[in-house]
């Protein structure tokens, strides 16, 4: 293969949701298995949005996913992933995943027409042997409207996962 047919490689749908799907089995995982940080909304925080706000952390691991892990890893670099999407793809895969326990996750935000994404595995992909934070804000189903509605106070329109389409 050619360097100029490297780099204007595309990944498919099928392959941002394989990379997503792993990436948030891994994630309910860890959860399962007690090993994550609850981060709870704070009244003292800038925002009015984050006061409704639940921050769910885990650190993904190479160890016992060898495999799968350099799987994701190619798949991430030979198709030039676009992070911000894998993110969202993340976000709706957690959605997913945590199904069960009735919470609205969040994927990502818009103020000042640029884009922050919220749940999913951020900047960091899954490439080489570094842990890989991944992420879930999310909040009560019953909260939902006031996380959207505060957002708007703030000129930040709030995207929840069930609402992205790629």
């Amino acid at each position: 293969m050619k360097l100029s047919e490297l780099i204007e490689r595309r990944p498919t749908k099928d392959q941002y949701e394989e990379y997503a799907h792993t990436v948030a089995k891994w994630t309910k995982e860890a959860y399962d298995n007690l090993a994550f940080t609850l981060y709870r909304p704070d009244a003292k925080l800038s925002t009015d949005e984050d006061k409704y706000l639940y921050s769910l952390e885990v650190t993904l691991v190479k160890y016992g996913h060898d495999e799968d892990w350099e799987r994701l890893e190619k798949l991430y670099i030979l198709n030039n992933f676009d992070s911000e999407r894998a993110s969202m793809e993340i976000s709706k895969a957690l959605a997913e995943e945590f199904a069960d326990a009735g919470i609205s996750v969040v994927s990502h935000s818009v103020s000042n027409e640029r884009v922050t994404n919220l749940s999913g595995t951020g900047p960091y992909p899954i490439v080489g042997n570094d842990p890989v934070g991944s992420r879930i804000y999310f909040t009560k189903v019953g909260d939902r409207d006031k996380v959207k509605a505060a957002g708007k106070e703030n000129k930040t329109e709030v995207i929840f996962a069930d609402e992205v389409s790629l």
